[in-house]
């Protein structure tokens, strides 16, 4: 299984890009927009089989604590609820600490 390396998380692959323009380098994330969970992660997960490479690097990418898990509510669509599932799994299987993100 291959490793993300930094040129993954700050060069020009589309989830860098993504990361850059809505979650990552700002001090304010920006609002989470359907379509962009939607069409540039999830629709692009799904064509590559949901590859664990690839939701390893959008973990490394802070997926879930900059964009997913600040921008849930209950008009969450169904993608945006099994990305943060499928993000945790990837955190639990890295011995990453994922739920002191859910404690209040």
């Amino acid at each position: 299984m291959s490793r993300s390396t930094v040129e993954d998380l700050t060069g020009d692959n589309h989830y860098a890009k993504l990361a850059r323009k809505y979650w990552l380098g700002s001090t304010r994330v920006k609002k989470v927009q359907p379509d962009v969970i939607k069409t540039e992660i999830w629709d692009v997960l799904e064509k590559a089989g949901f590859l664990f490479p690839d939701l390893l690097l959008l973990e490394q990418l802070q997926l879930l604590d900059r964009y997913l898990w600040p921008g849930y509510g209950e008009e969450a669509s169904d993608q945006h609820v099994i990305l943060i599932a499928l993000v945790i799994i990837v955190k639990r299987r890295e011995d990453v600490p994922a739920w002191g993100k859910f404690l209040f």
